[in-house]
This record gives structure tokens, sequence and C-alpha cells, in this order.
């Protein structure tokens, strides 16, 4: 068959010589921290359309395909409502033929006010190269146990600051914390305290990137100077280390604060 509407800047069916024995779809794949809802938007010769994909949440990726009639004129992939932060939700849009991918049309978060867009379009981030600034908390471990996060799978994280509070028994005994860091099972930083902490006190450590630190101990709280943009790749820890802990000895859950990265990468 000759080539249709050759005056029209975008491809077609009419212009593939195979056309007719084509199928056309677009594959989302998306990872994001909550499972909510994306749009894709766009139109074809044969009119607009929209489509609803829904997130895992889990941090893994989720792969979902939708059949279009035709190759698409534009298309953009948006978070309507407004439901996600900056860098929590990271969005692969492709054309698919015939159930294989042949272009990646677009790629990058997608979060309210930020958009994915074919054809590409300039769309700056309001922080530039930014993660999801996420803030956590975990459960208290048993008694006598220290506490800690491993980063989940697909995920990087760079550490801005801990804290959590230690109780510790009547037992006699002077004990030091300490925040590491590991990864491949090896410590790749840490940052400890110089203050003991003895029988039957109350304390809450608080770990971050102070610089020169003039005093540790204010009251019940005690900082610890930790290395500034460190990052974590997935699997490695960062979890307290207790010097002379005692059986009775009780940690609280740890609050994290940390800059979230997604790694884009498809099974």
């Amino acid at each position: 068959m000759e080539p249709k509407n050759q005056s029209t800047p975008f491809v077609n069916r009419d212009m593939l010589r195979f056309e007719g024995t084509a199928t056309f779809g677009l594959r989302i794949r998306t990872v994001s921290v909550g499972a909510l809802n994306v749009q894709i938007k766009g139109m074809t010769r044969e009119g607009p359309f929209t489509y609803t994909h829904t997130t895992t949440g889990t941090g893994t990726f989720d792969i979902q395909e939708f059949r279009i009639p035709d190759v698409p004129i534009m298309v953009s992939v948006v978070d309507q409502f407004g439901q996600f932060l900056q860098g929590g939700c990271y969005v692969t849009l492709s054309l698919t033929v015939n159930g294989d991918i042949m272009y990646e049309l677009c790629s990058g978060q997608v979060f309210g006010g930020k958009s994915i867009s074919y054809p590409n379009v300039s769309s700056e981030l309001p922080r530039p190269t930014g993660g999801l600034i996420y803030d956590i908390l975990n459960t208290a471990p048993a008694a006598g146990v220290n506490i800690g996060y491993t980063v989940p799978a697909g995920q990087t994280w760079r550490i801005i600051a801990c804290s959590a509070e230690l109780v510790t028994s009547a037992a006699v005994a002077n004990r030091r914390a300490r925040i590491e860091m590991t990864s491949d099972s090896f410590v790749k930083a840490f940052g400890q305290s110089t203050i003991d902490q003895t029988a039957s006190q109350t304390r809450r450590y608080c770990a971050a990137n102070y610089g020169t630190v003039q005093s540790e101990l204010a009251g019940t709280f005690i900082a610890v100077n930790i290395p500034g943009g460190v990052l974590l790749p997935e699997n490695s820890t960062i979890f307290t280390q207790t010097i002379n802990i005692q059986a009775g000895d009780q940690w609280t859950g740890m609050s994290l604060l940390a800059e979230v990265f997604f790694n884009p990468l498809i099974p």
C-alpha cells in the first residue's frame, strides 16, 4: 500500500506497509512509594484517549499495557490529582508493536505539577536532581537489641538524619552508641558519640551532618556527627551499634529522614 497523508508530520498506521497486521500499544512501567493513580493522556488520528494506571507502591516495578488504534500523535503521563511528591513516582512509557517495545517515548519523575510527554517538552524539576524526601519510623526492637533499617530493593537512600532513644536498665555499665552504615556487609561510614550512657538513663541520639559540634550533650539529647551525602544502595543498612548494651536496655523505633532515589532498571 502506498503511504497516505504524507504531509502529516507524525508517523501513522497508513504510512506502514505492515499496517494491516500490526497492533499498537503503550507499555507503562512505574515504581513508587504509594499505590496511587497516574493517567496516560494522548491522541491518535482516531481521537483522544485516557487510561489510568495504578502503581503498586511497593518500591518494585509494575508493568501494564494498553492497546491503542494507531501510533500516538502526542501522549503524556500525568499525576492529575497531585498525589505524589517529587521523587515519589518514576515512570517509563514505551510504544509497542505486536507486543514488543519499539521505542521509548518518555521517562522520568511524575508528580503533582510535573509530567512526562512525547514529543518531548522541557519540564524542569522544582528541586533539580532531587529524590523523594522520606520520613519513616520503624517499631521498637526487643530489649537488648539494636535497631536499624535495610534499604529496600530497587532504591538508593541518601541519609539526611536519624534519631532514636535509648532507655538503659539498672544494670551498671557504661554504654556508648554509634550509627553505622553498611553496604555489601562492610561498614562504609559511621558516627559515634563520645559520651557514655550509664544505668537508668534516657537519652535521645540525634545523628546528622552537623559539621563542628561544640557540645554533644544538651539535656537528654546527644548529637552524633555522621558524614553527609552518604548514598546507600539497595540491601544496605543503617543501624545503631551499642557498646556494652545490657539485656534490659531498650531502644525505641528509629526515626529516619532520607532522600530516596528509585533505580531506573527495568527487569
